[in-house]
């Protein structure tokens, strides 16, 4: 999902030759290749990111940096207000995840002692992956 944030840009990093990293409003943004945002340092820009939530964490992945002049400032933080509203935390993720296998294994039953034990697992972690995107969409 394309997001779009508003802030000082506080810090670059290069951990490696084909990766970086830069620091706009206290989160941190991963890019690849060299850094090309180096000279905006201290300045006010509007980072365009795509944001991936995975099992290890959720992932900024920078699309387009732009400096911002003092004007535009106003009209885009309103936007920016009503995005973050709206935006995914992987405590968010970690809570459908819990009602979706919650709900998976309520919609199943108790297992029996005739059942296939790695069936059942099968079937509630199939419903619970169905469960999670539903509770997950946008």
């Amino acid at each position: 999902m394309r997001k779009v944030t508003i802030g000082k840009l506080e810090a670059c990093s290069q951990p490696a030759e084909n990766r970086y990293g830069i620091l706009v409003g206290g989160k941190w943004f991963n890019g690849f290749g060299s850094n090309p945002f180096r000279s905006l340092e201290g300045k006010t820009v509007k980072v365009e990111y795509e944001e991936v939530v995975k099992d290890s964490g959720i992932y900024r992945n920078v699309i387009s940096v732009a400096e911002v002049q003092k004007s535009e400032i106003k009209e885009e933080s309103d936007d920016e207000e009503n995005q973050n509203k709206n935006q995914t935390t992987l405590k968010d993720v970690f809570i459908a995840r819990s009602v979706a296998l919650k709900a998976a294994i309520e919609s199943m039953g108790p297992i029996t002692g005739g059942d296939d034990l790695e069936l059942y697992l099968s079937s509630v972690l199939d419903f619970a992956s169905k469960y999670e995107k539903w509770l997950m969409r946008d």
